[in-house]
């Protein structure tokens, strides 16, 4: 599998639905409203998606320099 589409999926699909997930949990559990539980966590979680997208924006040519890295690596361990 594509490291890049791992990665991806770690921080913008998988972490947000557990955060919102959680906090929407831990806040039934208190006895918080439903409805004010979930408009923090999506607005936390928007904060959060907005960040991300720009630290992936900004980190992408390192990225594809450590995979590459990588590989290469590993070709070399093979012979």
């Amino acid at each position: 599998m594509d490291p890049k589409k791992v990665i991806y999926a770690t921080y913008h699909i998988i972490g947000p639905i557990l955060f919102v997930t959680a906090y929407i949990t831990m806040q039934y559990f208190k006895g918080a409203p439903i409805g004010e539980a979930m408009t923090d966590a999506l607005s936390i979680t928007a904060l959060y998606l907005i960040s991300v997208s720009i630290l992936w924006l900004f980190t992408m040519e390192k990225l594809d320099r450590a995979i590459e890295a990588d590989q290469k690596a590993k070709q070399a361990d093979q012979n």
